[in-house]
């Protein structure tokens, strides 16, 4: 080979090392439960397609109380009227007593217990989403099933209400003093069909300390076994007029009743937050 042969393969060698390499690495498994991320010390793993990740953290994030029995190597996992029963590397589950095949086992890895989560979740009547992309698992335990958008009065009367979120949202463009703007959602819970829950958003202008100021206020209430009747707490922000947060403090609501009308509102909620400094 020539000295300009040997200079040209040279510098073909270091252009080619010199590219980085469009490969990379994979991304590590995340999970969510309800919008909230699940911390794992064990992180997930895919085998077969299946998405298998540590029992205990999984379960009690989904409200699943979980027992594991060394002596059989058995995982028992009950919620509401259900008990699932996974056994260390039996490829066969038990739902209420019910045979049912898993594609993977139940197995143990770097000393964690760690089961297929798509069969875990849909056995008791979750929701499981994969996306691929960004290699995360989104489990809902509830689901929403209505929507309201009204204006109220400081009582919670309903003024006016809007068919959708946008001409709600085109409302609440210009909020008068002593106007209520409220979206509420009620939910089911897809794991107990006894539960049920309200989420209730609030914007409006009250007097505080002498002055105009901007209000929002966001609450969760929650019932079950068939109750009507919901009790939760939520929090209330306080804004002046440039924009600014000047006070937020945290509201117990009791007694939604899910049959009527939300009836808590800013101006009930300033009520207990000065009833509770006064007692303080």
């Amino acid at each position: 080979m020539s000295v300009m042969k040997k200079i040209m393969f040279v510098l073909l060698l270091i252009s080619i090392v010199s590219v980085p390499l469009q490969v990379s690495a994979a991304q590590p498994i995340k999970v969510f439960v309800q919008d909230e991320q699940v911390q794992y010390d064990q992180a997930p793993v895919m085998q077969k397609g299946r998405v298998l990740v540590p029992f205990r953290n999984t379960a009690e994030d989904m409200g699943i109380a979980v027992n594991w029995n060394q002596k059989k190597q058995q995982i028992t996992a009950t919620y509401a009227d259900k008990i699932v029963i996974l056994t260390i590397k039996s490829e066969v589950a038990l739902v209420n007593k019910t045979k049912v095949r898993l594609d993977v086992p139940a197995q143990v890895i770097h000393n964690r217990t760690l089961i297929p989560l798509r069969f875990l979740s849909e056995a008791f009547g979750a929701k499981v989403k994969w996306d691929k992309i960004t290699q995360t698992v989104s489990i809902a335990i509830w689901e929403p099933v209505r929507h309201h958008f009204a204006k109220v009065d400081a009582e919670g009367a309903i003024l006016t209400t809007y068919k959708d979120q946008a001409t709600f949202e085109m409302a609440m463009e210009y909020i008068n003093p002593d106007e209520e703007y409220m979206e509420t959602t009620v939910w089911v819970n897809l794991m107990d069909k006894t539960a049920q829950g309200i989420t209730s958003d609030h914007q409006a202008v009250r007097k505080v300390n002498e002055k105009d100021a901007l209000l929002f206020m966001h609450t969760d209430s929650e019932a079950y076994n068939g109750e009507t009747v919901a009790n939760g707490d939520g929090f209330v922000q306080v804004y002046d007029e440039a924009g600014t947060m000047q006070q937020e403090f945290e509201v117990t609501v009791k007694n939604v009743d899910f049959t009527e009308n939300f009836k808590y509102t800013t101006a009930i909620a300033l009520q207990d937050a000065a009833a509770v400094s006064a007692s303080k």
